[in-house]
């Protein structure tokens, strides 16, 4: 599954794919809560600088900064709002 979301993330000139690798990621990230927290560093020393490329100025465009925005609210802030 990895070289598909990675894929997704380099095509850094479509909405779809953006959007696209946004939901996957989303749901993979409300997933690994049940993960063990060996599986969930995995997941994040992959995770942190593919996002790092994403969310850069250089990458983010217009059309997507919603996206990624509505990402980051989602996988963020309603998990911690859920585990409260």
């Amino acid at each position: 599954m990895l070289p598909i979301v990675e894929s997704l993330l380099a095509s850094h000139d479509s909405k779809d794919s953006q959007r696209a690798a946004a939901e996957l990621l989303c749901g993979v990230i409300g997933g690994s809560k049940l993960w063990s927290l060996e599986k969930q560093k995995k997941l994040w020393d992959w995770f942190d600088p593919h996002m790092k490329k994403v969310l850069s100025v250089s990458n983010i465009k217009t059309d997507t900064s919603g996206i990624w925005t509505s990402f980051l609210e989602v996988s963020y802030v309603c998990n911690l709002t859920i585990l409260r």
